[in-house]
């Protein structure tokens, strides 16, 4: 997806963490947001440790029931989508193995800022 429609999924994501929901988890992302005006504005954006670039497209990964529904958990729907056979279970089977230990760190995804 294009940056700006990142962009856009994440300042409605935002706009659930105000609201107190958590609808979908996220990596790889850095965002700094705080509140305003009665709404949420993005302060800052990272993706793997870069500035956001609304123009670049980005690839993401999710699983079917996301996808299925992406209007409902994304705020569109992603054009060309590719599916594989593997599941994320197995995909997490294979990293355990390979790294012997999985870490997922929270801290820092989403950040309000005052």
């Amino acid at each position: 997806a294009k940056g700006s429609v990142i962009r856009s999924l994440l300042q409605r994501h935002v706009g659930s963490l105000a609201d107190g929901k958590s609808p979908i988890q996220f990596s790889g992302v850095s965002v700094n947001w705080k509140r305003q005006g009665g709404g949420v504005s993005l302060e800052s954006v990272m993706i793997g440790g870069a500035p956001l670039d609304d123009e670049k497209v980005y690839t993401f990964g999710t699983s079917d029931f996301v996808i299925d529904q992406a209007e409902k958990y994304l705020g569109f729907t992603p054009s060309g989508v590719s599916s594989t056979t593997t599941t994320i279970f197995e995909a997490l089977i294979v990293k355990a193995r390979k790294e012997k230990q999985l870490a997922a760190p929270t801290a820092a995804r989403f950040t309000e800022v005052h």
